[in-house]
């Protein structure tokens, strides 16, 4: 499945050699409008003391980032005029859970298993914020005896396990990262192991921000109108079978139980 189809072949002196090209596709993008729109009046523009068109702007930014982020993890794609978010791409390995409402090591090593081992350097966990009460109570087999998977024994040196910060987070030896924008735990897709370099981020143009003081004149109100034009999606359009059969893919999202 690699290297654009190309095959090669051993095969004895002075005999033919045997013709292969390259496959390509072409990928179609489209840039789905993204928009916001709000009104606010002028008397609170002139008369707030904290420069409200200034927060206003800043506020249409993270809106903006915070849904962009949403429809690359949860985005139904075109059917929904929208980017193809990671949990409903084709190209996602779909992994059971060894039990309902629960995330174990034993997920986390099938898991793994299906990450496409050239992403192994590249990739992250993604969980939602709700995984965490089971991740902390993760310990390496069944029994409450064994090593918490989540608290190092040594911690920092100076304080102990419990008083690591958060931002420090690693299973397996990748990072975590926690976020709202994902399913809560039970849900598909609570727990991702991804590669985000495989995913593609198409921008048509920067977010483009026009205020009218014209539309709603008569009330004396201003409105705000804020577009951002993108499209994205998964690299691959399907997960990968290597020469051995064994499925994998830089996307793997842990299914719900």
């Amino acid at each position: 499945p690699y290297f654009g189809g190309i095959t090669a072949a051993w095969q004895p002196e002075a005999s033919s050699i045997g013709e292969t090209e390259p496959a390509f596709r072409q990928s179609e993008w489209t840039a789905w409008d993204l928009v916001l729109y709000t009104v606010s009046s002028n008397q609170l523009l002139a008369d707030n003391g904290i420069g409200l068109d200034a927060l206003l702007t800043q506020l249409f930014s993270q809106a903006m980032t915070w849904y962009t982020e949403y429809a690359f993890l949860r985005g139904l794609g075109a059917g929904s005029s929208m980017p193809m978010g990671i949990i409903n791409a084709p190209a996602s390995y779909v992994q059971s859970r060894s039990a309902a409402n629960t995330f174990k090591l034993a997920d986390a090593a099938a898991m793994m298993s299906r990450l496409h081992v050239r992403s192994w350097d590249s990739a992250c966990w993604i969980m939602h914020q709700s995984v965490m009460p089971q991740l902390i109570q993760m310990y390496a087999a069944s029994s409450s005896s064994d090593a918490l998977v989540w608290m190092t024994p040594f911690g920092d040196g100076k304080q102990g396990p419990a008083a690591m910060k958060l931002p420090k987070a690693f299973l397996n030896g990748l990072p975590i990262y926690f976020t709202e924008k994902l399913p809560t735990l039970g849900t598909k897709g609570d727990v991702m192991l991804v590669d985000l370099s495989h995913y593609l981020i198409g921008k048509r143009m920067e977010t483009q921000i026009d205020v009218s003081p014209h539309l709603l004149f008569r009330t004396n109100q201003l409105a705000w109108r804020v577009v951002l034009r993108l499209d994205g999606r998964p690299w691959l359009n399907s997960y990968i079978t290597d020469a051995a059969g064994w499925v994998s893919s830089p996307f793997v999202v842990l299914n719900a139980g």
